[in-house]
């Protein structure tokens, strides 16, 4: 069995897969095997023209380079919802994703219906997510809007600052508070008072 080292990312043509495969890769832009290894299972069926026959070829390939692709798409689904059907969607402004425009942002069941039936897609807005820092987890830090204890009539403030995780709140100087649109004096002292709190507990995602 080879080892692959992703630090040194190599062209997909390296697995020796059948033209086909290797088209239906390149289609959906899946051109490495660094790419390759960030889908599951799940994501490489729904990609066009890819077949059993190429998925089973690919899978087998991918385990002589130990290159492990699991079930199901590696991303929070939860999490995922909660931040897309989040009010405040000033947020994906920062983020080009023109695939946005026939997601259902505005209803949390059907959006729930719409990941279910669209986890490729979902699984790839959230890694557009991710690389630009608003869907990251990487610290271990939770949305604040997945704290059942922050104050929601303060979130939507934080959020439109570019705050969205507990981590980025506790870095946060009364000074810097102060800056935020629409948080009067009570709301500060009320979230001066939670970052005592928050700094003695731990808030690691499971």
């Amino acid at each position: 069995m080879c080892n692959y080292n992703l630090k040194n990312d190599l062209s997909i043509k390296e697995l020796a897969l059948p033209i086909r495969t290797v088209n239906a890769l390149n289609r959906a832009q899946i051109t490495t095997l660094q790419q390759l290894q960030m889908l599951s299972i799940q994501e490489l069926i729904q990609i066009r023209g890819i077949g059993e026959i190429g998925l089973q070829t690919l899978l087998s390939a991918c385990e002589k380079y130990s290159i492990h692709i699991p079930s199901k798409p590696a991303f929070s689904h939860s999490s995922f919802i909660k931040l897309l059907s989040h009010k405040t969607i000033i947020l994906f402004q920062k983020v080009n994703i023109s695939t946005l425009e026939d997601v259902p942002l505005h209803s949390t069941e059907e959006l729930v219906q719409w990941c279910e039936g669209n986890i490729f897609r979902a699984a790839k807005i959230y890694k557009e997510l991710k690389s630009a820092g608003i869907a990251t987890h990487s610290s271990g830090s939770p949305f604040l809007f997945e704290v059942p204890s922050f104050p929601a009539v303060s979130v939507s403030s934080l959020l439109w600052h570019g705050i969205y995780r507990i981590d980025q709140f506790l870095s946060m100087t009364e000074k810097e508070l102060y800056h935020v649109r629409n948080l009067g004096k009570k709301r500060i002292d009320e979230l001066l008072e939670l970052k005592k709190e928050y700094s003695t507990q731990s808030f690691i995602n499971a």
